[in-house]
């Protein structure tokens, strides 16, 4: 309640008590109504105080909002460049002796978010790239490797031993009381030297047959055995990806459902070797009919599946006239029989996924086998 409300109240009470007499009777009302307009402005100014509470509550929680967000936002960039965040040799890939663990780091940084590496080189391999800058001591310098002279620790053994053999020819430390102990040390480290460099090649035998187990993996997992065509999972990976770019502003890309007509036929007079000839011969038939970035896969028995990336669609109708011709060129062994094949095309819709894109694709060779076969249908 302000100065001036007060005021009101004391002069409305000061003229009840001057009411003249014939106004008496209504000064009980009066009363009653000066009673209950002092208790509204009393809860009224109580919740007022309740809200300047709230208010100044909330003027607190903005600005810790706002130092919170200014500390996010100042981590969030940190995180982005990570520049000099992690010193990694350039040449080793380490910090001290890690053991591959910062390339394990590194790998999932750089997975999970835009982190920059800065790759400095450590002193230790700093005087490996660059000896002009950091020249050696008479006495420290040894042959560079060579074929006699193996590098790693077979180098390190070799550096040892020499060192050793001066050290045990030096005539002033012949009475040396600690020349047996030097020289039983030296030969417990050359031992470790030579486990070390056993178990580091062996190390690295494993890892390389692991890679090459991977790759051949990751090769099987994506091919199709009969025809070393990608598969089916290889493909709808591409065509994903070709999608995801093309909702970037590219050009749509255009599919291809290409189907063998009376395939089962083929299986039936000649057996499901021959059958299986001729897929082969028809995969390097078509695979050879298509430019470079184009994608042919087997989608499944008898079906092939074309991925023609930023493809309008009269330029897809072309490519499957161009399959019709391949195929019909195929297999160029008198003992296969000759087949034909029915094509149908379909070129994405704006934002269309990729279930959607297949179903249309397929009507449209259905189309095409619908149509009498050994031809191209295009799915408008």
């Amino acid at each position: 309640m302000v100065m001036a409300d007060v005021q009101a109240f004391d002069l409305l009470a000061g003229a009840l008590e001057q009411l003249p007499p014939e106004a008496a009777a209504l000064r009980p009302m009066l009363e009653t109504i000066l009673k209950e307009h002092r208790r509204l402005h009393s809860q009224l100014r109580k919740i007022s105080r309740i809200g300047d509470g709230y208010q100044e509550h909330l003027r607190g929680l903005n600005r810790e909002l706002t130092l919170a967000n200014e500390r996010l936002s100042q981590a969030l960039a940190e995180v982005r460049t990570l520049q000099g965040f992690i010193p990694i040799c350039a040449r080793c890939k380490r910090v001290r002796d890690d053991h591959g663990f910062w390339e394990q780091v590194e790998a999932y940084i750089t997975r999970h978010s835009d982190a920059v590496f800065s790759h400095g080189v450590c002193p230790e391999c700093s005087k490996v790239l660059f000896p002009v800058l950091f020249p050696r001591r008479p006495e420290e310098r040894v042959a560079a490797p060579g074929p006699d002279r193996p590098a790693g620790p077979a180098l390190e053994e070799t550096d040892l031993e020499a060192r050793l053999a001066r050290l045990q020819s030096d005539p002033e430390l012949q009475d040396n009381p600690l020349r047996e102990e030097l020289g039983q040390l030296a030969r417990r480290h050359l031992h470790l030297l030579r486990r070390l460099g056993k178990i580091a090649r062996i190390s690295d035998g494993f890892q390389r047959q692991l890679k090459e187990a991977n790759l051949a993996l990751t090769e099987a997992s994506n091919t199709d055995l009969l025809t070393a065509l990608p598969n089916r999972r290889a493909m709808v990976e591409r065509i994903t990806g070709e999608l995801d770019r093309s909702g970037r502003g590219r050009a749509r890309p255009a599919l291809l459902m290409v189907d063998v007509d009376h395939f089962k036929l083929v299986n039936d007079d000649y057996g499901h070797e021959t059958g299986d000839q001729v897929l082969q011969a028809l995969a390097a038939s078509l695979r050879s009919a298509l430019r470079g970035y184009d994608t042919c896969a087997r989608w499944g028995g008898e079906e092939f599946l074309v991925l023609l990336p930023e493809t309008d669609l009269q330029d897809a109708v072309g490519v499957g006239e161009k399959l019709l011709r391949a195929a019909a060129l195929q297999p160029g062994n008198p003992a296969l029989p000759a087949v034909t094949i029915s094509v149908g095309v379909a070129v994405q819709r704006q934002g269309e996924p990729l279930a959607s894109l297949l179903r249309r694709t397929d009507d449209a060779m259905y189309e095409a086998k619908r149509r009498g076969r050994n031809r191209v249908e295009a799915e408008t």
